[in-house]
């Protein structure tokens, strides 16, 4: 077994010349926009977590040192993979650009898939992983070389200290190529190991320019920081090419608290008063619904990842943002890349029409929705209300690695990807989302299918829910002469100490009740204090299923 633990040493860093930087690579625009803007960036502030920062010089010198001990401690070399786990850190967006400018293919395995590390880097042939202590235990691997982070991030304890003087010898045959492989992103599925997408060194650019750009016409800031509380999901990576690409500023959370809001409005409020901005995934909106203090500073929000009830969005940007708030729902997929965003013009005037309508009682139970196409960005449907999403260039991944028939079944012969969502164009022309295919309940009259998401966004009015998840509970389980299935909920209650669920629950039933069709009335209810959740903090209904199975 190899390891490399951290090195101790606190001796001052070594800038490398920018000869050296260009000679690693120079036909991938990753690579070659970094270069190009490092010198007017390299004393501008990176990356901050707690009480560090890192510069984009210090930045590029550990991305440097890394890549020569990649290269000649361990003798990796362009289209190796290499693995990365991690909790929040400034090391993720290092290893991630050492892995660029080697040529290298980038393997992020988030946390939530930690206990089957073992199985993942297996399955991409992982040439080395770079991880943290705390999940080793999981990998069960000796064969893989480990590269072991220290526990917490420390610049001065930095896992390539020995190579930063190190002069790098030109190899002129392994320069890296805008067609060349530069990520593999996980992404879940019902059963096995997650699929891996692969992504090219310009798709993954395009994505990050396009996120770029919209940011930039739409957020109107010369200077912004960036309050970065995601984990390594691919939305995450491309917004931090994005901001990196572009000499601006991230502030990360503290790793042990990346989910905690209140941790976020301290930060927002007392820390960091420039943050400017923040992409919040999944949730996320609903625990600043529920913590309902201010964030004052704020100029401009994505939210992203679920089906997000107006209630939420209305509520939270007109009690707890700035007026002059930019916010913008988007939407796009591990297989896709951004698909649509609903402007922040298109946002403020749907946020006010609901609001009216509340005050006056008409107020609607539906999800935001999640606007039109992106530039170079096609959406079609099949006869069944699937979403379909198609781009111009290389933009989507290229395939599933080593699963040709899952690629088969998602990429169309015309290079249209299915997205398994369901969906619509409403009236203004945006699309709207009514839930996934996998997630749609099929009751025992065969017809019509039930969409969860509409039970969901009933429930969510009660005013003392803080998240719903609804599946199907197949009725064979109850009597086995029936078939489908019957709608049942998972709530978690703003307040956790109540102890008089049973007239919560019995609201709930009634509101659901009132407002639903028979079939799609839920079944029962099943409180728990939280959700389980996925990588990208999307409800984890999988995880629920099996809740459910248990109490059979």
């Amino acid at each position: 077994m190899f390891l490399r633990r951290c090195a101790k040493s606190k001796s001052k860093l070594h800038t490398l010349s920018s000869h050296h930087i260009r000679s690693i690579s120079s036909l991938s625009p990753l690579n070659e926009t970094w270069n190009n803007n490092l010198e007017t960036f390299k004393d501008n502030a990176a990356i901050t977590q707690d009480d560090y920062t890192l510069t984009y010089g210090e930045l590029d010198q550990r991305i440097n040192s890394l890549c020569y001990m990649l290269r000649d401690q361990y003798k990796l070399k362009k289209g190796d993979s290499i693995a990365h786990t991690s909790m929040l850190r400034p090391e993720d967006v290092v290893v991630m650009m050492a892995c660029t400018k080697l040529g290298c293919t980038y393997a992020p395995i988030s946390p939530v898939y930690s206990t089957r590390i073992g199985d993942i880097t297996e399955s991409i042939n992982a040439k080395a992983i770079i991880i943290e202590p705390q999940f080793l235990k999981y990998l069960n691997n000796d064969n893989i070389p480990q590269i072991i982070l220290t526990e917490d991030f420390d610049p001065n304890q930095w896992i390539a200290n020995e190579f930063m003087n190190t002069s790098y010898h030109d190899n002129s045959d392994e320069m890296v190529s805008n067609d060349d492989i530069n990520n593999v992103f996980f992404t879940s599925g019902t059963t096995g190991l997650p699929k891996a997408c692969l992504y090219s060194h310009q798709s993954f650019y395009n994505n990050t320019k396009e996120a770029y750009d919209r940011f930039k016409l739409q957020a109107e800031l010369e200077n912004y920081t960036t309050l970065i509380p995601a984990l390594i999901t691919p939305a995450a990576c491309w917004q931090r090419w994005a901001i990196l690409l572009n000499g601006k500023s991230m502030v990360y959370t503290n790793k042990y608290k990346h989910t905690d809001v209140s941790h976020w409005h301290y930060l927002c409020e007392t820390k960091h008063p420039e943050i400017t901005d923040i992409l919040a995934f999944g949730r996320a909106l609903s625990d600043i619904y529920h913590f309902d203090k201010p964030f004052s500073n704020l100029k401009y929000m994505i939210i992203s990842g679920d089906f997000i009830p107006f209630k939420t969005v209305a509520n939270v940007k007109k009690k707890l943002l700035p007026t002059d708030i930019k916010l913008v729902n988007g939407y796009g997929q591990t297989e896709t890349g951004w698909i649509a965003q609903l402007d922040p013009v298109a946002m403020a005037q749907c946020v006010d029409e609901y609001m009216d309508s509340e005050e006056m009682g008409q107020s609607e139970s539906i999800n935001v929705s999640v606007g039109t196409p992106l530039k170079n960005t096609y959406i079609s449907f099949d006869d069944n209300g699937h979403v379909l999403v198609k781009k111009d260039g290389d933009s989507m991944m290229r395939e599933y690695l080593n699963n040709p028939e899952k690629t088969a079944e998602t990429i169309t012969n015309d290079g249209w990807i299915k997205t398994g969502d369901i969906g619509f164009i409403d009236k203004n022309g945006c699309l709207t989302l009514q839930g996934r295919e996998k997630d749609i309940i099929i009751p025992s009259s065969g017809y019509p299918n039930i969409s969860p998401v509409e039970i969901e966004t009933v429930l969510l009015n009660h005013k003392d829910v803080n998240e719903v998840a609804v599946i199907g509970y197949p009725n064979r389980l109850r009597d086995d002469t029936l078939s489908g299935e019957t709608p049942v909920a998972f709530v978690s209650l703003t307040d956790k100490s109540v102890v008089n669920k049973e007239k919560i629950k019995q609201e709930l039933m009634e509101l659901s009740g009132n407002l639903l069709s028979v079939d799609s009335r839920v079944d029962d209810i099943y409180f728990v204090d939280e959700l389980p959740k996925t990588a990208a903090r999307k409800l984890d209904k999988n995880a629920m299923k099996a809740m459910l199975y248990d109490k059979v």
